[in-house]
């Protein structure tokens, strides 16, 4: 991969978790749902914020020291 491609790509991860957490700031969660033999457990309120928080904390750990950070798209079969 040539470096100019590299550092493009610089910073991206650590893009998209300041996006997640200015998307939903407040994070109420979400109530538990049953429908017949499905369950929902639902989501505490604040918890995507706690896992997204790691995932920053990761982000800037590996970008001051110069690490590259994959990850896989479930939503896209990744």
């Amino acid at each position: 991969m040539c470096r100019a491609v590299r550092r493009r790509g610089r910073g991206l991860f650590l893009g998209r978790v300041l996006l997640a957490l200015a998307l939903d700031p407040a994070g109420a969660g979400r109530s538990a749902v049953a429908d017949g033999r499905f369950v929902d457990c639902g989501r505490a309120r604040g918890y995507a914020q706690s896992r997204l928080s790691e995932l920053r904390e990761l982000a800037e750990y590996a970008r001051a020291r110069g690490l590259r950070v994959t990850w896989a798209d479930q939503a896209r079969g990744g």
